[in-house]
């Protein structure tokens, strides 16, 4: 195994203004003529060609020049992105286990590894075990030099975008995790809320047509994550969206948050085994099944009680945070991740009908519920969090 790969933000040129637009614009549009972005970005011809020579130059973008041109005088020769030309790292921060891959400049996974830990490990020690990783996936890379890394975080990050605040599920406070990984790799590391991650993954790079998404992660916990208008939504202080703090129950169970009667205390791959466990459907010893979702679902088609009920109250709960999310922020699209990955279209199709129903009339028929399309959102999250710090994003 070769040294690992080292790369400093110092020797990174930095994308300018105009780089980046133009980027973005042959990420989004696909191969287009100097004349077409001169257009699109509102600028000259001679800002383009100032800007387009040193990106050809540094093998960003290429022109495709097709073998027989028949058209008189000079054709418009499209430019295209070049993917594989960068490379960046995205990782995964979940409860007890590390996602953890290389993509190119199209968020396209080269290779990926993933590790569990104990979620009572200091964040510290895991966060090491995320260098060496990171360490073994570059050395063992034949792609680009990386140029950055992005992390998936649990909970949420500081305005600069480098410390986890907190992790109510890992018992994390202020973690200053870009400062620990960039003092060992030196490539830059940039930090933001898991959920809002996977948003902005699956509205760049997912098969979605949409402008305006809201992802629901279900699995320990509950997390939103939004983007509106294709950029990642932060509200107020901290970006917070705490769709799974909020109260759905008055008088309900302790959260890990301290309060009672939070959403995910009812709407969570956790508070789903403990319904099963308590209703004589699941063993309470020995390890928990994949999906307990699929174990209740089977159930409940088959007839039992207890797994119909538990189904019923997962589908009330869940539907009225829904609707407070299209009423909210209008959304064109829900993607229900983490646990919902393994529901049955059955159970689909019952969210999605008991949310249009608490939903506001005139959006009733304006918004979709399905499941992500990226088979690793949170590793791809990260790395959409990188490509748009370095890359893409607007400076």
């Amino acid at each position: 195994m070769g040294a690992p790969r080292r790369f400093s933000a110092t020797t990174f040129e930095q994308l300018g203004h105009h780089d980046r637009a133009i980027m973005r614009l042959l990420r989004d549009l696909g191969p287009c003529s100097r004349t077409t972005l001169a257009a699109e970005m509102e600028v000259s011809s001679t800002t383009i060609t100032k800007t387009v020579a040193p990106l050809i130059a540094r093998g960003y973008i290429e022109e495709q020049v097709t073998a027989a041109e028949t058209r008189v005088g000079r054709p418009a020769i499209p430019l295209a992105a070049v993917p594989d030309a960068a490379t960046v790292c995205g990782v995964q921060l979940g409860v007890g286990v590390v996602n953890l891959g290389l993509t190119n400049a199209r968020a396209e996974t080269l290779t990926e590894d993933s590790f569990a830990f104990d979620p009572a490990t200091d964040p510290t020690v895991v966060l090491d075990k995320v260098t060496t990783a990171i360490e073994k996936l570059l050395a063992e890379a034949e792609s680009a030099p990386c140029l950055a890394i992005g992390v998936a975080a649990p909970g949420p990050v500081d305005t600069k975008r480098r410390t986890n605040l907190m992790s109510v599920h890992l018992g994390w406070r202020h973690v200053p995790i870009a400062d620990l990984l960039e003092a060992r790799l030196n490539i830059p590391v940039f930090v933001d809320h898991n959920v809002r991650a996977m948003a902005l993954a699956e509205t760049l790079y997912g098969r979605h047509d949409v402008r305006d998404l809201a992802y629901v992660h279900i699995k320990t916990g509950l997390g939103l994550g939004l983007v509106l208008d294709r950029k990642p939504f932060y509200a107020g202080i901290h970006g917070l969206s705490e769709l799974g703090h909020v109260r759905a129950v008055s008088s309900g169970r302790t959260c890990a948050c301290g309060a009672r009667g939070c959403l995910e205390t009812v709407v969570s791959e956790t508070s789903l085994l403990d319904s099963a466990i308590g209703a004589g459907i699941m063993p309470q010893d020995g390890a928990p099944p994949t999906s307990p979702l699929a174990v209740v679902e089977a159930l409940a088609a088959a007839g039992d009680d207890a797994a119909r009920r538990i189904r019923a109250e997962l589908v009330q709960h869940l539907a009225a945070a829904l609707a407070n999310v299209v009423n909210l922020f209008n959304p064109q699209l829900i993607l229900l991740g983490g646990m919902f990955e393994a529901a049955s279209e059955s159970l689909m199709d019952d969210v999605h009908a008991a949310t249009r129903s608490a939903v506001y009339p005139v959006l009733r028929d304006e918004f979709r519920i399905r499941r992500p399309s990226l088979r690793t959102p949170g590793v791809v999250g990260g790395a959409a969090l990188a490509l748009e710090e370095v890359f893409y994003g607007s400076r």
